[in-house]
């Protein structure tokens, strides 16, 4: 089952998310030990936030997948909105069932229903990326451009 990410949904998408911190490469910025309280206070403001939220998928009564998106403007067309996923995630024991697929399903009418004229995702993590970018593109992405990243 889809369906927006609660404040009860914490405790999992912690869990997840330490997955998903420990697969890609926020690992190089921060012990998991010392992020934890980012990871928390990140999700519960997704959760809670506006403008911003967390898509889950549930089976058997279990989050097993997670998508997080927000809306910023388009910063050359103020009045423009696009839609950004932050991560998807979907628990390893899960995956190859179509649910990453589902999630970016719900992330694109999330989208829409928050009045974004765009949605953009990145091109994966070190882990994943094949599969995140077939994903994107299964969807409709292209991809634009890659992004660079040092500490200073």
């Amino acid at each position: 089952m889809i369906r927006l990410a609660t404040p009860k949904d914490l405790p999992r998408l912690m869990e997840l998310s330490k997955d998903y911190h420990f697969a890609s490469r926020f690992k190089r910025f921060a012990l998991w030990e010392d992020s934890t309280e980012g990871w928390q206070n990140l999700l519960l403001s997704s959760i809670e936030g506006p403008e911003t939220d967390i898509i889950v998928y549930e089976k058997d009564d279990v989050v097993v997948g997670y998508i997080m998106a927000y809306i910023l403007p388009m910063l050359w067309r103020p009045g423009i909105k696009v839609a950004r996923v932050v991560g998807i995630w979907v628990d390893p024991g899960s995956r190859s069932l179509g649910i990453g697929s589902l999630l970016m399903r719900a992330f694109l009418i999330w989208a829409k229903e928050q009045g974004a004229e765009w949605a953009a995702t990145g091109s994966g993590t070190k882990t994943g990326t094949r599969a995140a970018n077939a994903l994107a593109r299964s969807h409709g992405f292209e991809l634009e451009e890659r992004m660079f990243i040092r500490r200073v």
